[in-house]
């Protein structure tokens, strides 16, 4: 990202509507604790519906520069210390796959290790996957 690129707003008070902003400010340094680092975007608020302390958040578009493979959020489950997918083998046929994630965005996540371009993941139901091999539900596992 950089300076002078536009950011989609939304707030909880509006849902329905989002605001467009421009990037003004972009913190060269990342704050160690969070791994974060602040940016400020310039909003028309000649409206005032925008106020003080209102919670937002803030779309930023990034320029990829190399091709990726990434899934849904959805997609992701916790498995103790492991973050996993379930790929769809076939119809009844599922494997459980241990992934390293890279990039996050609000709906996609970069996989760097464990995943292979093309490779079908489960983004509905991966939950009941999980439930059913904790609790040995599953008679045939991968």
């Amino acid at each position: 990202m950089k300076e002078g690129e536009v950011a989609r707003i939304v707030v909880p008070s509006y849902p329905d509507d989002a605001f467009t902003g421009t990037i003004d400010y972009i913190s060269d340094f990342l704050d160690p604790d969070s791994r974060t680092a602040k940016v400020r975007c310039i909003v028309d608020n000649s409206d005032r519906r925008l106020k003080l302390q209102m919670f937002a958040t803030v779309d930023i578009p990034v320029h990829l520069t190399s091709a990726a493979v990434a899934v849904p959020v959805a997609a992701l489950q916790q498995m103790g210390d492991e973050t996993v997918v379930f790929l769809r083998l076939d119809s009844t046929h599922f494997e459980k796959r241990p992934v390293h994630l890279g990039a996050q965005g609000a709906q996609w996540v970069e996989v760097v290790d464990g995943l292979e371009a093309g490779e079908v993941v489960v983004t509905e139901g991966g939950f009941y996957l999980k439930s059913a091999i904790l609790s040995g539900g599953l008679g045939h596992q991968h």
